[in-house]
């Protein structure tokens, strides 16, 4: 699993970089889902990524609001380029990051 990671974090763009999905990522690298929540969790600890909480529209993919906790995320959310109110489903939304400067 490290070993994918790595792989993925040496060739690809920078810009599949900006966010990833752990849950996509599993599914691409045909991992179970759990073992890639837990080495991001691991690779934010140990300062090679953040964790945000994104409301991301899946209509336009517009990242409409970001989180640091989950505790200010809310139950639906508007986006203004689509004009439209979603549900908000987390396990679309989560999204990891390169730290910032």
């Amino acid at each position: 699993m490290i070993s994918k990671l790595e792989t993925h974090i040496r060739t690809a763009e920078d810009d599949a970089l900006l966010r990833l999905n752990p849950l996509y990522f599993a599914e691409e690298k045909n991992i179970r889902a759990q073992e890639a929540v837990d080495v991001f969790l691991y690779a934010a600890f140990g300062g090679l990524f953040t964790i945000e909480w994104s409301l991301t529209c899946p209509t336009c993919g517009e990242a409409v609001e970001s989180f640091k906790t989950l505790q200010n995320i809310h139950a639906s959310f508007g986006c203004n380029l689509c004009r439209t109110t979603l549900e908000t489903t987390l396990d679309e939304m989560i999204h990891v990051a390169r730290p910032r400067p």
